[in-house]
C-alpha cells in the first residue's frame, strides 16, 4: 500500500465508530501517516487485509495448554 492523504471524506466513513476522537478534522489528518497509521480508527483496513490478509485455516493454529494439561 502507497502512502495517501487522509481526507475529510475518509474520516466520514469513520466517524461513527466507537473511539473516534473529538478533535477537529484537519488535527487528526496532521497527525496521521495514512495508510499505515490513523489517529482515529482505520478506514484502509478493509484494503490492507484484502493486500495482505490469508483466509483463516484450522489446520494452522497452534493450540492452547491450559495450566492444567501443564502441570502434568
Amino acid at each position: 500500500m502507497e502512502r495517501r492523504k487522509l481526507t475529510k471524506e475518509d474520516i466520514d466513513k469513520v466517524r461513527n465508530i466507537e473511539g473516534f476522537p473529538i478533535d477537529k478534522d484537519e488535527d487528526i489528518i496532521a497527525l496521521s501517516d495514512a495508510p499505515y497509521y490513523t489517529s482515529c480508527p482505520n478506514p484502509f483496513i478493509a484494503d490492507f487485509i484484502k493486500q495482505n490478509g490469508k483466509p483463516y485455516d484450522e489446520a494452522t493454529v497452534i493450540p492452547r495448554l491450559t495450566i492444567k494439561a501443564m502441570m502434568v
